[in-house]
């Protein structure tokens, strides 16, 4: 994981005492940025990420991030958004994001699978972190610029 990438995952981490809402769609001068989940895939993308999702949902879970045996990631993250609330109350997202310029020429793309907690239809002003909302499960997959998933190497995240 790059350096740029770590930090970002600590500050997601940090963000609210330690909940944080799924980011925004990355744009600017970052790159661009593959999203499924309603979203269009960025023309850039060198791979279909819906083919990255597919492999990484049919794989099976790891122990890392916490997979019951015989788990796929597909069942994973069913499981973990039924734990964050469940159809109607959950934000899934699955989005590439290419390797920035200090990775290097040939650094994998990362792409991300989260399932998170909506936040409230309205802040409260004096609690703008929303308590416990908008808690999230993410897994993170190394992917190359052919389409090749890095799945042994798959991380998680659950912050809140």
């Amino acid at each position: 994981m790059s350096t740029s990438r770590a930090w970002f995952a600590i500050v997601l981490l940090m963000a609210c005492g330690g909940t944080a809402a799924a980011p925004p769609p990355v744009t600017g001068p970052v790159g661009p940025t593959a999203t499924t989940g309603g979203a269009t895939t960025d023309p850039a993308t060198p791979f279909d990420p819906e083919v990255v999702r597919a492999s990484l949902a049919a794989a099976p879970g790891t122990e890392a991030c916490s997979a019951e045996a015989g788990e796929t990631f597909a069942a994973l993250m069913t499981r973990q958004g039924a734990l964050l609330g469940g159809p109607g109350q959950i934000d899934e997202r699955f989005r590439c994001q290419p390797p920035s310029a200090e990775d290097g020429e040939g650094a994998p793309w990362m792409c991300t699978w989260t399932v998170a907690a909506k936040p409230p239809a309205t802040v409260d002003p004096d609690d703008p972190c929303g308590g416990e909302c908008c808690s999230s499960f993410s897994v993170q997959v190394e992917v190359a610029a052919d389409g090749a998933a890095n799945l042994a190497g798959a991380a998680c995240l659950a912050a809140g």
